[in-house]
């Protein structure tokens, strides 16, 4: 199991690895990258699978060199760091696929914290013989078309899902596969049996509920991250949904555990 870390302070990179091999936590190697660009030279030379990468980087940002090792095919479990609790980072970092997020200045505790919970995702995933961690972002349906289904369904459903962070509309998603919202939501009860705003919603709570479970944001930025911008339409829709309020919902989760 390697990881690798990515941060433009040195200070910053030799404490983290210092610590990371001082606390044994089962590591083959770690690498250290003061640089995007640097760290892409590893993951071209090496498997990696953890990456601890900062966001507010010179040159090329961290947000943008996990979209482009993505989309180069890795599946290491990526972890954040970041100095502002912004919702635009977190936004991006979900639909990203990132596991977790570290927000500077942190304690070494917090993160030996963040680093053990990205080995048992690996170790998880290893076992389930998974390609990626199953946490931020929802699942891509299968490319082929189901049987029975019009394409302009299946188009809409992969927008709401890429797009349910955003304040989007029904005129949107019509817009979109090139409908009109009347034409849409006739399909969408048809072969659905939902509407398309109906869908988003369950996009968005279903999302919601994997962040109630997996990380540790408040339940306003939660709201925030999934398309919510009132907080207490969040809570009842929530409810609505699952019989329970969101801290409810956690607070079960965690006794369960």
């Amino acid at each position: 199991m390697n990881i690798v870390i990515v941060d433009d302070s040195l200070s910053a990179l030799y404490l983290v690895k210092e610590t990371l091999e001082n606390a044994d936590l089962g590591f083959e190697r770690v690498m250290i990258a003061e640089s995007a660009r640097a760290a892409k030279q590893i993951f071209a030379a090496e498997h990696v699978d953890i990456l601890l990468c900062d966001i507010e980087m010179p040159g090329q940002d961290g947000l943008s060199l996990i979209r482009e090792l993505k989309e180069g095919g890795s599946d290491a479990i990526c972890v954040i760091l970041t100095a502002h609790a912004s919702f635009d980072y977190a936004r991006e970092a979900l639909q990203l696929g990132c596991f977790d997020y570290l927000l500077k200045p942190f304690t070494l505790e917090g993160l030996l914290d963040k680093i053990r919970r990205a080995i048992s995702q690996y170790e998880e995933t290893k076992k389930k013989g998974e390609a990626a961690p199953p946490f931020f972002g929802m699942p891509k349906e299968p490319e082929e078309e189901p049987a029975g289904k019009s394409q302009e369904v299946e188009l809409a459903k992969n927008y709401i899902r890429d797009n349910y962070t955003q304040n989007i509309s029904l005129k949107d998603i019509a817009d979109s596969v090139h409908l009109s919202p009347n034409h849409l939501i006739l399909l969408f009860r048809r072969e659905e049996q939902t509407t398309p705003m109906q869908y988003l919603t369950k996009v968005r709570i279903s999302q919601a509920k994997l962040l109630l479970l997996n990380s540790r944001f408040s339940i306003s930025q939660i709201a925030l991250m999934t398309g919510f911008s009132n907080i207490p339409y969040f809570t009842s829709i929530f409810h609505k949904f699952t019989g329970c309020t969101p801290s409810v919902y956690r607070k079960r989760a965690g006794s369960q555990a």
